[in-house]
């Protein structure tokens, strides 16, 4: 168990020195990971649990340094929906029109398709959605984009949203083990929805949305 050190300075009445020095048990991050809370919170309910080794689910998902590059919406959506497991597409950087995409190609489990931003950020899509029917597949980097996951085991990572007068949802999970993971959604300047879980046959289950940030909004916003 780690502990962390405190000191307490005191004095009697007298004036005399009473301090002293105290540990206090540190729980870290690697003693309780997030995954055994979530999946003994599983158990608990009934569900079933999610393997560590699931990383698009678990794991920080790491960006991309070499893959195909496109330079429009048209080449990197056919080449996105011709890819294979492990394939990398990029959308390079630049602004785009608002030209929505579908993904229908399906990866695998330790082998997803990517489809990114040639650099994190780079690709301005407009207000464009991103729909994913697929299967295993880590979305990422991407700037001003909507996300439908209809497919299951879809992660969206990096990606970053200037609000102003959109209502959103920004991301919809309507598969199961969807998530959307270290990204950045500020600016709003009116209500809304920042993510949706749809309620739809079968029921999506095990969305997770962590470590990303949400500032800088007006008025009242939720899930």
């Amino acid at each position: 168990m780690t502990t962390t050190s405190h000191q307490l300075q005191a004095t009697d009445a007298v004036g005399s020195d009473t301090s002293q020095q105290f540990d206090v048990p540190l729980q870290v991050a690697n003693e309780f990971p997030v995954s055994s809370v979530y999946n003994a919170f599983l158990s608990e309910r009934g569900g079933t649990q999610i393997s560590t080794a699931n990383t698009l689910f678990w794991g920080k998902p790491l960006y991309p340094t070499s893959g195909t590059t496109y330079f429009t919406t048209t080449e990197f959506e056919a080449a996105a929906n011709n890819a294979n497991p492990g394939d990398v597409i990029f959308l390079g950087d630049g602004t785009y029109p608002q030209d929505s995409m579908t993904i229908t190609a399906n990866g695998q489990q330790f082998n997803p398709i990517i489809i990114a931003s040639a650099n994190i950020h780079g690709a301005n899509l407009s207000g464009a959605k991103i729909t994913v029917n697929g299967n295993y597949v880590l979305v990422m980097g991407f700037t001003e984009t909507y996300y439908e996951c209809n497919g299951d085991d879809v992660t969206v990572a990096y990606a970053y949203y200037d609000g102003g007068g959109s209502t959103g949802p920004w991301f919809i999970a309507d598969g199961q083990r969807n998530r959307l993971c270290y990204s950045t959604f500020t600016n709003r300047t009116v209500g809304g929805q920042y993510f949706s879980v749809v309620s739809t046959t079968p029921i999506p289950q095990y969305a997770r949305i962590d470590h990303n940030h949400f500032l800088n909004h007006w008025g009242p916003t939720g899930a």
